[in-house]
């Protein structure tokens, strides 16, 4: 047994002394392989040093012992730098030719080279660059651009060269105090001065056009803007979007050509196109029977409220049992568009037809039927139209057993719609209803939707974010509506500027909501305010205003009570952060006796602030303009909603954008 045993160990010691000879000869041959590349390294650089140092040192030897009268490049052939000496004109080349790096250094005539005072060829792979010859002048102890008053200069000759295996400069570098008047110096130029040519000029952004005449090809342009650079690329062209439309732009271009020698071009100022911008509002007619009528006509002003004219004639629902909701009207940059309720045989349906115009009402092409939601206790709310810079969108309802709505998408010109989601709206048994809330910006979509039932048992309402495509749709924040026991009902609201998402949630029981601002994603909420809706004893109802853009975030709140006493909203102004609230109008909204009821509205354009406000106690509202501070507000028109006597009502439409 021992002797099996001083046999296993003997050949464990055999196994060690291999592993130990074989790690021993490999670290061997590495640093023999190691000390050999360090040694042809050290060759090659030695080599080359010797060739930057001998080449040098003849140059040198010529310039000192004879006159310099002129030193040319020629864009034509590059890495070669030509000295003349009163009657001999002497070559210097450092440049691949064939497979070989060549140092030269001789006299030439038309044909080239004639007697060679130094050649060497050399097999490294060297990165050669293009010679620069540069003259400055001195003055007031700084070197600056030589002119006629000066004498003395500074020449430079650089032709850099350098390996891939070292930093060092092989090339030439030569400095020649020289004077001015007696050596002539034919350098490359830079590209000649130029000025770009703006085109396409947009509301949010242009094309930069740029073309510089160089005697070497351009090898890369710049493109700034406000002195950002935009574009670095070697195309004459550049073009730039996402732009501010309410100021000028500063465009200049910088071109470099393959000596690496550059000009900015003349600097251009921009003007970016005022973008297309209209307001528009609706109003009814006093019918026979003293009420308003359900077909109001739409007005399109300057985005300023002046210069109204009536465009179209369009159509509301309206039903015996207080169910009723207004047509539809939205409008882009590009398009108007509108619902109107469709009528069969004179007789009235809560299908609508929605189209598609031109701003002014003109050249109107159907897009496709939607459907708004009725029930037989007075429960009503009609479909909704928004769209962003790429997309319209709309809702339908996607059944007649349930407040379902489906959630459309299409092309802006109406074509291509297909359904990308669902949402419920709020309904109860008693009349009480609201709509799916849509809101949309070129970042992203929002919606809310109710529990999905026939009659929705809770008010809680979740709010769902998507792509602004409408792809990829995700719940991120649960709010509350209100409802009451005689049919009154309002939704939360959701708007947004360019950085914050703002939404309402009711708080208990009572009409108050708390107004929260939160990042785009909804996170981070914060509560900035409290805003009471408006209640009645017979079913009237109607939310807290909430509108906002990139300067202000603006609410509307009325009496603090459970039934409020009054339909007077006071306006509120704040920073979009929700500090410095400050009130700036008092608007009261419309309520009858017979539950119809609607608030006033406020929405805004780059430039001004509108808001509608009840005129007495019939359906009447005065529309007025104000500054976006809410200051200097002045009437512009009258507005009129519609109510009946059974508690059907809806308000006049006010829009405007850009």
């Amino acid at each position: 047994m021992k002797k099996l045993n001083n046999k296993g160990y003997l050949l464990v010691e055999i196994i060690v002394a291999s592993v130990l000879a074989m790690t021993i000869a490999y670290f061997l041959i590495e640093l023999t392989l190691n000390l050999k590349a360090k040694n042809d390294d050290v060759f090659a650089d030695t080599i080359l040093v010797t060739d930057k140092v001998l080449m040098t040192n003849q140059i040198m030897n010529d310039i000192n012992k004879y006159k310099l009268t002129k030193v040319s490049q020629n864009a034509d052939t590059p890495n070669i730098v030509d000295l003349t000496f009163n009657d001999i004109t002497k070559r210097i080349t450092i440049a691949k030719i064939a497979d070989k790096y060549v140092f030269q250094y001789g006299v030439i005539d038309s044909d080239g080279y004639v007697e060679g005072e130094y050649y060497k060829e050399f097999n490294a792979s060297l990165d050669v660059s293009n010679p620069l010859i540069t003259t400055s002048c001195y003055e007031n102890n700084e070197f600056v651009t030589c002119n006629d008053t000066h004498d003395k200069g500074l020449l430079k000759i650089v032709i850099d060269a350098y390996t891939l295996y070292s930093d060092v400069n092989y090339g030439v570098s030569i400095e020649i105090p020289y004077n001015t008047k007696d050596l002539v110096v034919e350098t490359i130029k830079p590209p000649d001065n130029f000025t770009p040519v703006i085109s396409n000029i947009t509301e949010r952004g242009f094309t930069i056009n740029a073309k510089a005449n160089s005697q070497s090809p351009i090898k890369e342009y710049e493109y700034y803007v406000d002195d950002v650079l935009k574009c670095k690329t070697k195309d004459e062209t550049c073009g730039v979007d996402g732009l501010s439309n309410n100021k000028d732009y500063v465009v200049y271009v910088k071109a470099t050509n393959e000596f690496n020698l550059s000009t900015n071009s003349n600097r251009v100022n921009v003007t970016l196109k005022q973008p297309v911008s209209y307001m528009y509002y609706s109003t009814s007619t006093l019918g026979s029977t003293g009420l308003y009528s359900y077909n109001p006509t739409i007005h399109r002003c300057n985005s300023d409220g002046s210069n109204c004219s009536n465009i179209l004639n369009l159509s509301g629902y309206v039903n015996t049992v207080g169910g009723a909701f207004g047509p539809v009207l939205f409008a882009n940059s590009q398009y108007l568009y509108y619902g109107s309720i469709y009528y069969n045989n004179g007789s009235i349906s809560e299908r609508m037809e929605l189209y598609r115009c031109g701003l002014n009402g003109s050249n109107c092409s159907k897009i496709t039927n939607v459907t708004g939601y009725v029930n037989t206790a007075g429960g009503a709310f009609g479909s909704k139209v928004i769209s962003n810079s790429n997309y319209l969108f709309y809702t339908s309802l996607d059944d007649n057993e349930s407040s379902r709505m489906g959630i459309y998408r299409c092309n802006l010109d109406g074509s291509n719609c297909n359904k990308i989601a669902s949402a419920y709206g709020y309904i109860n048994a008693v009349g009480g209803s609201y709509g799916p809330m849509l809101h949309v910006n070129d970042q992203y979509l929002y919606y809310g939707s109710a529990t999905p039932s026939g009659i929705v048992t809770s008010n809680a309402i979740n709010i769902y974010r998507c792509n602004s495509d409408g792809s990829n749709c995700s719940k991120i924040i649960s709010a509350n509506g209100y409802e009451n026991a005689v049919g009154g009902a309002f939704g939360p609201d959701v708007v947004t500027n360019s950085n914050y998402m703002y939404y309402t949630s009711i708080n208990g029981t009572s009409s108050q909501a708390t107004i929260y601002r939160c990042g785009l994603n909804g996170s981070n909420c914060s509560k900035i305010a409290s805003a009471y809706g408006y209640i009645n004893a017979v079913g009237g109802s109607y939310g807290p205003m909430l509108h906002v853009n990139d300067q202000y975030l603006y609410y509307g709140t009325t009496s603090p009570s459970g039934i409020a006493t009054s339909s007077s909203f006071n306006l509120y102004r704040c920073n979009t952060d929700g500090s410095n609230c400050s009130k700036f109008a008092s608007a009261g909204g419309y309520e009858d006796i017979v539950g119809g009821a609607f608030g006033p509205t406020i929405i805004s354009n780059r430039n001004n602030l509108f808001y509608t406000a009840v005129n007495g106690t019939s359906g009447r509202m005065n529309l007025y303009r104000c500054e976006l501070s809410g200051k200097n507000c002045s009437k512009i028109a009258d507005t009129n909603g519609h109510a009946n006597a059974t508690g059907g009502s809806f308000g006049p439409i006010v829009f405007t954008f850009n």
